[in-house]
């Protein structure tokens, strides 16, 4: 099999050249059916033609209806040929996609641990997350733990896990893959680096089920180390995972009764965490969103810091819904727990009583002093919206011209969106959906 040649910048500006080159080229779906006797031969042939389709689209396109067939010796034997006569235009999907029809069709399984060599290659020199997510997932659920590959064509599951959790640190399923690597090598040096990278964020929505699993994979391993007699590796990793549970900063919000309360931080490096971007790229997350729907119901807000930078934080609270209804029923005090170097042993907390009658309401700041910060999360900019078919974008048009949209919250209250500002140039968030991390769930709280 062809090793794949070029750049990424060389192969990107190729496959442009054969959209356009291919145009008016029959589409290669017009040849099925016709690959009876011997796919692999028949498909080979018809790639060595230079008048065929060599577009990867129409690749793309063909090797989709054949999965939908089933016919995976087709499959073979399309990106066999394709790969053979365009390695120029290779993409890391093709030799994934050629492993798994290796694998179903019983061959070579050494020939196929080179193609995703290959296309760990390729997945390195674009740096796409996709391509990444691609060659880790098939390396872990066929259990190749270890570097696979020809000399200078190596695909290291390790070094691609690094690789992602580097591009895109606010997905979750790099880090499940690298726990189920420390698992399965029985490597606590490997589990602690993890427990350190996916404690030392804020994952709104799920943070208290993320937390509650990590600790519980670590006991699990260590358990495991000291069966061993490696009850020294034991020791060394429960330290480093007491050490990554610890909190540089937490803000706790909590009251009692109906109402719906806002807590937003101002981070001193300008960002903030709030309702509407509950993450920052300085560290700071906003965790749980509370809301009070019975009188007697105890809500809370939580805004953490795991590894927060030093200086000045803001802290905001404010009423988007407060019992209109029955002023009888209006929460009046809330209580602003902080809590610096939370489960560090010697956690410093201060406790503040937030007038609620206030218009505005107060802030209250605190300074940061020793967090453990150094470098800020890649920015992550959302993703923009398709536009509007013409008839819809008349109508959008005449309901924005006046006053500014809003959603409402809760009765009698409304949210309104902040206005977009110009951002830097956004990471691409990858929609590839790891098989391998079906086995492990870090969302719902477990019972130690």
């Amino acid at each position: 099999m062809p090793q794949p040649s070029g750049t990424a910048t060389d192969r990107d500006l190729k496959k442009q050249q054969a959209a356009e080159r291919n145009a008016k080229t029959p589409s290669a779906k017009t040849q099925l059916g016709k690959s009876k006797t011997d796919p692999i031969a028949f498909w080979d042939s018809f790639y060595a033609d230079p008048k065929a389709n060599d577009d990867p689209e129409d690749v793309l396109a063909l090797v989709a209806i054949l999965r939908v067939d089933k016919k995976f010796r087709d499959i073979e034997g399309v990106l066999r040929g394709y790969l053979r006569h365009h390695s120029d235009l290779a993409e890391v999907w093709m030799y994934d996609t050629l492993v798994v029809a290796i694998d179903i069709n019983k061959g070579d399984m050494d020939e196929a641990k080179t193609l995703v060599g290959f296309a760990a290659h390729l997945a390195r020199q674009s740096e796409n997350p996709n391509d990444l997510f691609q060659v880790a997932d098939i390396l872990l659920l066929r259990n190749w733990l270890e570097p696979v590959g020809i000399e200078g064509y190596k695909a290291n599951l390790g070094e691609i896990l690094e690789r992602l959790q580097k591009r895109v640190p606010h997905r979750l399923e790099p880090y499940l893959m690298d726990i189920m690597l420390a698992e399965r090598t029985q490597n606590p040096a490997r589990m602690a680096n993890v427990a350190e990278s996916i404690l030392s964020m804020g994952w709104p929505g799920r943070d208290a089920g993320i937390r509650s699993e990590m600790r519980l994979r670590c006991d699990t391993l260590t358990k495991t180390l000291r069966a061993d007699d490696r009850s020294d590796e034991a020791k060394a990793l429960q330290t480093r995972l007491a050490e990554s549970s610890v909190i540089d900063l937490s803000v706790k919000l909590k009251w009692k009764g109906t109402a719906d309360l806002d807590l937003s931080v101002a981070e001193p490096l300008g960002a903030t965490a709030n309702y509407d971007h509950p993450r920052t790229v300085f560290g700071g997350a906003l965790v749980n969103n509370g809301r009070g729907t019975k009188m007697e119901q105890n809500v809370e807000e939580l805004y953490l810091c795991p590894r927060a930078f030093d200086g000045t934080y803001k802290i905001q609270v404010s009423s988007v819904y407060n019992s209109p209804e029955d002023p009888k029923k209006k929460v009046r005090t809330a209580e602003l727990e902080i809590t610096i170097r939370l489960g560090s042993g010697k956690d410093q907390k201060q406790t503040f009583v937030v007038n609620l009658d206030q218009n505005p309401i107060a802030p209250i700041t605190i300074e940061m002093t020793g967090g453990r910060r150094t470098e800020v999360l890649p920015f992550l900019a959302p993703q923009e919206m398709p536009p509007l078919p013409k008839s819809l974008a008349k109508k959008n048009e005449k309901t924005t011209t006046g006053e500014k949209s809003k959603q409402a919250i809760g009765a009698g209250a409304t949210r309104t969106a902040p206005p977009t500002k110009d951002r830097s140039k956004a990471i691409v968030v990858p929609d590839y959906e790891p098989k391998s991390t079906k086995a492990i769930d870090l969302t719902i709280p477990k019972k130690p």
